[in-house]
């Protein structure tokens, strides 16, 4: 299944929108900037704005990451599925082979019931 949704076509689109955003936020910093009250509003105003621009451009390059979207799509379908897999890939970086063999054919023989309030006792457990 390729991509069904897609943002930007091209590199071109995606570096396109990023100066777009640039150059708004630089418009409403110099807005911001233009009538501060005194100094000190001037200069916490030039910080929140420098961290604005840097924030919104590494949250775009995040949502338009192809690994990251596909990540979040994964998690929307099921949910159950996703703490599954979070809450077993812990435990066997933590648990010994024995242990976890155990675990998960114990695992394996319960209801889905079961299944599903254990893998939710281990999600807040482990603080996933």
């Amino acid at each position: 299944m390729k991509d069904d949704i897609k943002i930007f076509s091209t590199n071109t689109d995606c570096t396109e929108v990023k100066l777009a955003l640039q150059q708004s936020l630089q418009k409403s910093i110099q807005a911001l900037q233009s009538n501060p009250k005194n100094n000190i509003v001037k200069e916490k105003t030039d910080c929140t704005a420098n961290y604005t621009v840097k924030s919104t451009l590494a949250n775009l390059g995040k949502i338009t990451n192809y690994h990251y979207k596909k990540a979040i799509q994964k998690r929307k379908e099921d949910e159950v599925q996703w703490r599954e897999i979070k809450v077993v890939k812990k435990l066997r970086m933590t648990y010994s082979i024995s242990d976890y063999k155990d675990f998960f054919n114990a695992y394996c023989r319960a209801s889905s019931f079961e299944r599903r309030d254990v893998i939710d006792n281990l999600f807040k457990k482990l603080g996933l």
